[in-house]
Protein backbone atom coordinates (compact mmCIF):
# COMPACT_ATOMS: atom_id res chain seq x y z
CA UNK A 1 0.00 0.00 0.00
CA UNK A 2 2.77 2.36 0.41
CA UNK A 3 4.30 2.11 -3.20
CA UNK A 4 0.68 3.02 -4.20
CA UNK A 5 0.34 6.03 -1.94
CA UNK A 6 4.05 6.72 -3.03
CA UNK A 7 2.91 6.31 -7.03
CA UNK A 8 -0.29 8.40 -6.40
CA UNK A 9 2.00 11.55 -5.12
CA UNK A 10 4.12 10.86 -8.16
CA UNK A 11 2.11 10.97 -11.16
CA UNK A 12 0.05 13.28 -11.54
CA UNK A 13 -3.42 11.49 -13.80
CA UNK A 14 -5.34 8.58 -11.79
CA UNK A 15 -3.76 4.89 -13.07
CA UNK A 16 -6.71 4.03 -15.74
CA UNK A 17 -8.09 0.26 -15.26
CA UNK A 18 -7.90 0.42 -18.92
CA UNK A 19 -4.44 1.20 -20.01
CA UNK A 20 -2.08 -0.42 -22.28
CA UNK A 21 1.11 -0.58 -19.74
CA UNK A 22 0.44 -3.50 -17.38
CA UNK A 23 1.88 -1.86 -14.26
CA UNK A 24 -0.37 1.55 -14.82
CA UNK A 25 -3.45 -1.36 -14.98
CA UNK A 26 -2.64 -2.98 -11.89
CA UNK A 27 -2.38 -0.11 -10.22
CA UNK A 28 -5.73 1.01 -11.29
CA UNK A 29 -7.80 -2.58 -10.25
CA UNK A 30 -6.13 -2.00 -6.72
CA UNK A 31 -7.26 1.85 -6.32
CA UNK A 32 -11.17 0.61 -7.35
CA UNK A 33 -10.51 -2.29 -4.91
CA UNK A 34 -9.25 -0.12 -2.60
CA UNK A 35 -11.56 2.19 -2.43
CA UNK A 36 -15.38 1.05 -3.44
CA UNK A 37 -17.43 0.13 0.14
CA UNK A 38 -18.55 -2.67 -1.76
CA UNK A 39 -15.00 -4.18 -2.88
CA UNK A 40 -14.04 -7.34 -0.42
CA UNK A 41 -10.64 -5.94 -0.43
CA UNK A 42 -11.83 -1.97 0.52
CA UNK A 43 -9.93 -0.36 3.05
CA UNK A 44 -10.84 2.55 4.69
CA UNK A 45 -7.59 3.65 5.96
CA UNK A 46 -6.06 3.49 2.75
CA UNK A 47 -9.74 5.29 1.07
CA UNK A 48 -9.46 8.08 3.74
CA UNK A 49 -5.74 9.17 2.77
CA UNK A 50 -5.68 8.23 -0.75
CA UNK A 51 -8.80 10.61 -1.10
CA UNK A 52 -7.11 13.52 1.26
CA UNK A 53 -4.08 13.26 -1.04
CA UNK A 54 -5.87 12.78 -4.47
CA UNK A 55 -9.44 14.27 -4.42
CA UNK A 56 -9.16 15.42 -8.13
CA UNK A 57 -9.33 11.50 -8.88
CA UNK A 58 -12.79 11.04 -7.31
CA UNK A 59 -14.34 14.05 -8.94
CA UNK A 60 -17.82 12.92 -10.93
CA UNK A 61 -17.32 14.02 -14.36
CA UNK A 62 -20.78 14.08 -15.09
CA UNK A 63 -21.16 16.56 -12.76
CA UNK A 64 -18.31 18.93 -13.82
CA UNK A 65 -19.67 18.54 -17.21
CA UNK A 66 -23.33 19.77 -16.31
CA UNK A 67 -21.90 23.10 -14.62
CA UNK A 68 -19.72 24.06 -17.99
CA UNK A 69 -23.00 23.35 -20.40
CA UNK A 70 -25.02 25.13 -18.35
CA UNK A 71 -22.73 27.50 -17.86
CA UNK A 72 -21.78 27.76 -21.65
CA UNK A 73 -25.63 28.23 -22.41
CA UNK A 74 -25.75 30.94 -19.13
CA UNK A 75 -23.05 33.15 -21.18
CA UNK A 76 -24.56 33.02 -25.01
CA UNK A 77 -22.82 30.19 -26.35
CA UNK A 78 -25.73 29.86 -29.54
CA UNK A 79 -23.80 32.94 -30.95
CA UNK A 80 -20.95 30.96 -31.24
CA UNK A 81 -19.91 29.85 -34.91
CA UNK A 82 -20.81 26.37 -34.79
CA UNK A 83 -23.45 24.39 -36.36
CA UNK A 84 -27.03 24.51 -34.66
CA UNK A 85 -27.03 23.53 -31.21
CA UNK A 86 -23.22 22.29 -31.88
CA UNK A 87 -21.79 21.92 -28.61
CA UNK A 88 -25.76 21.03 -26.72
CA UNK A 89 -26.73 18.86 -29.45
CA UNK A 90 -26.07 15.06 -27.93
CA UNK A 91 -27.44 16.67 -25.09
CA UNK A 92 -30.97 17.96 -26.71
CA UNK A 93 -31.34 14.94 -28.64
CA UNK A 94 -33.62 11.73 -26.94
CA UNK A 95 -32.82 11.72 -23.57
CA UNK A 96 -29.75 9.60 -22.32
CA UNK A 97 -30.08 7.65 -18.86
CA UNK A 98 -27.44 9.66 -17.71
CA UNK A 99 -28.57 13.00 -18.65
CA UNK A 100 -30.77 14.70 -16.30
CA UNK A 101 -34.64 16.05 -17.85
CA UNK A 102 -33.67 19.26 -15.72
CA UNK A 103 -30.06 19.90 -17.33
CA UNK A 104 -31.63 18.97 -20.81
CA UNK A 105 -34.82 21.57 -20.07
CA UNK A 106 -32.54 24.26 -18.39
CA UNK A 107 -30.46 23.64 -21.87
CA UNK A 108 -33.48 24.28 -24.37
CA UNK A 109 -34.47 27.21 -22.15
CA UNK A 110 -30.82 28.79 -23.20
CA UNK A 111 -30.61 27.79 -26.27
CA UNK A 112 -34.18 29.70 -27.53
Amino acid sequence: MADYLTEALKHGRRPSTASKNPEERKLGRALVNYTCKGSGSHDPVFDKKIHRLRPDWFENTADIKKKKLLELARTGAKNQPVKKNGWAKPYLATPARTMATTIQSSIRRFMN
